[in-house]
């Protein structure tokens, strides 16, 4: 049950684990996938920035070339317009001849048409004056807006380099403290382990002194423990510890030794006298109980023994380790001790050296004599047990000095990323007012830049000045054609040089009108691409650019909102989502290996319960039979005790009657002899039965009397013979030679 359940506790604790690999797993996949989108968007803005760029030059570029094939446009229809003017003058003087009789209704009414030009004239110059002063207040606002725009796309950009430059530091501080909380995670795990392996061998540590405490008195124990915390409090120095702290030996010689040393390896070693009578003194007034103190300046063993030369044989103290100024105490216990290899050398040699000999089991034979042993329980060994006490102590020490370097690291982690989240607010609160800022340029810009729609009013009211400006000098032209022909004589006729002038004319106002119509051609493409680039940049790539910088204005504002955690370079997260599934599958497969240590544990527990339950059976079944058995038992008691009244009813019986031989017999054939005597005894139902005891009881004393006789006389023989020796010797020392010869 205990191994199901550390069991379930591993696969809770592997399944936990797997659960937070997958949460690290889906974090750092989000945020892999914000990192390519946000590097995608930026990629994609480069290139849109590359475009606009393209496009604004091919513009600027183009605008010059739109220029000329405009101003070539006009000169030609300027021209064309002069020539026309003149071929339409002279059209008119050829005309007017035939209208007027004289020169002055002609000059009356070529005045009332100058009039009129001179009036449409002064109207069209005043309208194009203002329009100019117009054009001009226009175009110094719209400088004044360009600066601005300018200076405000300026700012714009050094607030979004502001903000990239910020977002990268984010972007390293969260790739800093995502490594840092991922150091900080395993430390927690590491703590974790090292806190279960410390609690671990605290347990075991507790069991192997419980079972070096179990090996002696409760008031011996109490009173050792006495001893090291009153040496602990009072800071009393020269107290070493028992004599079982002191020394080493091979495991194998751990039951020889303490069989050697038996009580006396929980003997005290202090320096001495004087911190023995202090610790005595302390102890009597603590109430702690009595210890054995061996102060080493009053221990002096003696020299030697001399020890067997023999293979089969080992002098104890040899075997020891031990420091040399312990080695008094250790000689005055263990000097006489021999390991031996077995009883029947031990005895040899204890005679013959008088010392105490052990055999590597713990059989002992000591100098007088006497031999002991029998069963040891190595699990109740005292010197395992502090040897499991050094080693856990030392574990310990070493789970504790390794926590707590682990526990410093943490601290020393915390710290540090308590640095880097400081840093990364502040770089943060830099991105946001670095992204406001940026924002609020942003809604500014359009309002101080010139717009397409006031470019497009600019390039009409330019059209419409140069209209008003032509149209001026078509009047002018006309006024002064009018004036010219006031100034000429009256002729019916056009002279042969106005008529040669005419066709001339003619010939350049058709020349003209095909140039112009080519030079508008070109004009009208030009600005047609002009438009469709103008367009372009307008509707689809400034349009683009400000979508994508939205999406990275939102993206950046989420990013701020979420967790600090995650890593915004994308090489760095694909790396981390790579050891991440690393340890998702290594803790699948650990999972796995822990389910089938679990079916096999539960399979172990089903056995083991279905033997409990086979062993149950088997007791009451055994106990039933028990109880079948007692039955019987209490039966056949009952019988006997009527076979024996029977018997004493019968009286004395002969010996025959107790004849071993029965004891073979099986109870039914001891039933059908008895049934058989019952019958005989049937039979002698008129005999007298006292009398028959009294025969038997006389048979009996006879049969001791002559028993008795038989000896007397083989006394009275040897007796007589005694008598003939002595009187044999007796003659022998007081009669002479010579008569003894004779008789």
């Amino acid at each position: 049950a205990a191994a199901v359940k550390a069991a379930a506790a591993v696969k809770a604790a592997v399944e936990a684990a797997v659960e937070e690999a997958v949460a690290v797993a889906t974090r750092e996949a989000a945020a892999a996938g914000r990192a390519e989108a946000e590097a995608e968007a930026r990629r994609e803005l480069a290139q849109l920035a590359a475009q606009v760029s393209q496009a604004e030059a091919e513009l600027a570029a183009l605008a010059p070339q739109h220029a000329k094939l405009s101003d070539e446009a006009a000169t030609l229809k300027a021209e064309e317009e002069r020539a026309s003017a003149k071929l339409q003058q002279l059209y008119k003087r050829e005309t007017t001849a035939s209208q007027f009789s004289s020169k002055a209704a002609r000059d009356k009414a070529l005045q009332k048409e100058a009039a009129k030009e001179r009036a449409s004239l002064e109207k069209k110059e005043k309208q194009a004056a203002a329009l100019e002063a117009q054009l001009r207040t226009d175009k110094s606002e719209a400088g004044k807006s360009e600066e601005e725009a300018q200076a405000a796309r300026a700012r714009l950009a050094e607030h979004r380099k502001r903000e990239d430059a910020a977002r990268k530091r984010v972007a390293a501080q969260r790739a800093e403290h995502s490594a840092l909380t991922d150091r900080r995670k395993g430390l927690w795990r590491k703590e974790q382990q090292l806190g279960e392996s410390t609690r671990g061998s605290v347990a075991e540590l507790d069991k192997a002194q419980r079972t070096l405490q179990q090996s002696m008195s409760r008031s011996l124990w109490e009173a050792v423990r006495a001893v090291e915390r009153i040496a602990a409090e009072k800071k009393i120095g020269g107290v070493y510890g028992m004599l079982i702290e002191l020394f080493d030996v091979d495991e194998k010689f751990f039951t020889a030794v303490e069989t050697a040393a038996a009580n006396q390896l929980f003997h005290v070693v202090v320096d001495t006298d004087e911190t023995a009578a202090r610790m005595l003194k302390e102890l009597q007034q603590a109430n702690a109980g009595r210890v054995t103190f061996m102060p080493l300046n009053r221990l002096r063993p003696q020299d030697g023994p001399q020890y067997p030369d023999s293979e089969d044989v080992i002098p104890m103290v040899k075997k020891l380790k031990f420091e040399e100024r312990f080695k008094p105490a250790f000689r005055q216990i263990f000097r006489k001790h021999l390991i031996v290899r077995d009883l029947d050398v031990g005895s040899r040699f204890s005679k013959s050296h008088d010392l105490d000999c052990v055999t590597l089991e713990g059989d002992s034979v000591n100098r007088k004599g006497a031999l002991s042993g029998g069963y040891t329980d190595l699990r109740r060994s005292r010197l395992r047990a502090q040897l499991d006490r050094l080693r856990l102590r030392e574990a310990l020490a070493a789970s504790e000095a390794e926590l707590a370097a682990v526990v410093g690291e943490g601290e020393t982690l915390d710290a540090e990323v308590t640095r880097v989240l400081s840093d990364m607010r502040e770089a943060e609160a830099e991105q946001r007012k670095a992204a406001a800022d940026a924002e609020q340029e942003s809604l500014e810009l359009p309002a101080a830049a010139p717009s397409t729609a006031r470019r497009a009013v600019d390039a009409q009211k330019e059209k419409a000045l140069a209209a008003l400006r032509s149209a001026a000098e078509a009047d002018r032209r006309r006024l002064e054609a009018i004036e010219g022909e006031l100034a000429s004589a009256f002729e019916a006729e056009l002279s042969s040089g106005e008529l040669k002038q005419r066709e001339g004319l003619q010939a350049e106002v058709k020349r003209l009108s095909q140039r112009r119509v080519k030079a508008e051609r070109d004009a009208a493409k030009a600005e047609q691409q002009r438009g469709r680039l103008e367009g372009d940049l307008r509707d689809n790539l400034q349009q683009r650019q400000q979508e994508l910088q939205r999406t990275l204005d939102e993206q950046t504002e989420e990013e701020r909102r979420a967790s600090t955690g995650g890593a915004v370079d994308p090489a760095a997260a694909q790396q981390r989502l790579a050891a991440t599934a690393a340890e998702l599958e290594s803790a699948h497969k650990g999972l796995g290996e822990k389910r089938v240590e679990e079916r096999r544990l539960r399979e172990e527990l089903e056995q083991a319960k279905g033997k409990l339950a086979a062993e149950r059976t088997a007791q009451q079944e055994e106990a039933k039979e028990l109880d079948k058995m007692l039955a019987r038992r209490g039966v056949l008691q009952s019988k006997a005790q009527e076979f024996a009244d029977c018997i004493r009813r019968l009286g004395s019986l002969p010996k025959e009657s107790f004849d071993e031989s029965r004891r073979a017999l099986s109870s039914k054939q001891l039933m059908g002899e008895i049934e058989q005597c019952n019958k005989e005894l049937q039979k002698l139902g008129h005999v007298n039965k006292k009398a028959l005891d009294q025969f038997q009881s006389f048979n009996e004393q006879r049969d001791k009397l002559i028993d008795r006789r038989d000896e007397v006389e083989k006394a009275e023989e040897s007796i007589r013979s005694l008598i003939e020796h002595l009187d044999l010797k007796k003659d022998e020392a007081t009669l002479p030679r010579h008569l003894l010869d004779t008789s």
